[in-house]
């Protein structure tokens, strides 16, 4: 078998030694450089592969600057909107939630939800809230459904007692 190694492959087999998050952080191989000076030389252009390769570099990132810098104003943006949106009443409803899950859930294997005290849960995010309230009306159901089932078996069982007893 014949082993041929073109300057690309070369390249991309350095750019592997180095590593691809060290090409995200300006580390390239310099072989890129050649490849593209080479280009250049084939289209009888002034240009270089190392001002190409420092350009790349530069652009490379700017792009990851630009990402960080919108995933932030995103972030930022749509906690401080929903926080103005919703601030006032998702306190109101975990206010709420918390006072009927305390007298509800305490002593359930739901109880967990209340390890948290009501003036350290206000101060958590609007999104560490949300879900809270979500997890918690979800409890309060359940607990609900449990509690219909176990009255209708108490009752089932009070039936049954009165009976045997009416019979004595």
């Amino acid at each position: 078998m014949h082993n041929h190694i073109t300057n690309g492959n070369l390249a991309a087999l350095q750019q592997n030694d180095l590593g691809w998050i060290a090409a995200i952080e300006g580390w390239w191989s310099f072989e890129w450089a050649y490849i593209q000076d080479s280009f250049y030389r084939s289209m009888n252009s002034n240009k270089t592969g190392r001002q190409w390769l420092i350009s790349l570099i530069k652009r490379v990132w700017q792009i990851a600057w630009e990402l960080w810098a919108h995933r932030n104003d995103i972030l930022h943006q749509q906690e401080n909107a929903v926080r103005d949106e919703e601030e006032n009443p998702l306190n109101r409803k975990v206010r709420h939630l918390y006072f009927k899950a305390y007298s509800v859930l305490k002593n359930t294997l739901d109880g967990c939800l209340l390890k948290v005290q009501l003036l350290d849960l206000e101060k958590k995010s609007v999104i560490y809230r949300r879900e809270w309230a979500t997890k918690t009306e979800l409890a309060l159901a359940c607990a609900t459904i449990l509690g219909r089932r176990r009255n209708r078996k108490l009752q089932k069982m009070r039936a049954t007692m009165k009976r045997w007893l009416r019979g004595s």
